[in-house]
């Protein structure tokens, strides 16, 4: 499944690694900068929430999204609790995975732009003169 939705990424001119267990993606995670993760919770090796929580742990600003055929009402709240940014149920169409990789990269984005303007700004208020405050009645 995993080379098919490497398929459906580079139709849309995205490129995608495969990691076909939950060790090699820990890997391939701590070696190089990934705009998004898509993520199986059925791994041969580990359990899909595990390597959720390690990202989030490690790599907060990378989303993730959560893909599974075995999916339930209860492994999707995991999931969403632990920090995923969606929960896609097996199959889906490529449309559905391309869209969603697209928002998940752009919230992202976003959210990083957010974060330096608040850096910029709390800089800038840390250099204004600091002047007394006078009320008037």
């Amino acid at each position: 499944m995993a080379e098919l939705y490497a398929k459906y990424l580079s139709a849309e001119g995205r490129e995608a690694d495969i990691a076909s267990t939950g060790k090699d993606g820990l890997a391939k995670v701590s070696d190089k900068n990934y705009d998004a993760i898509i993520l199986d919770l059925n791994l041969p090796d580990m359990d899909g929430l595990f390597i959720l929580r390690h990202i989030q742990m490690a790599h907060p600003a990378i989303p993730v999204i959560v893909v599974t055929a075995y999916g339930s009402v209860g492994s999707a709240a995991d999931a969403m609790k632990f920090g995923a940014f969606d929960f896609i149920m097996k199959p889906f169409p490529s449309a559905r995975l391309n869209a969603t990789i697209k928002v998940a990269i752009d919230f992202a984005r976003i959210k990083n732009e957010l974060q330096e303007l608040k850096n910029n700004m709390y800089d800038n208020l840390k250099t204004l003169p600091h002047t007394a405050m006078t009320a008037v009645p």
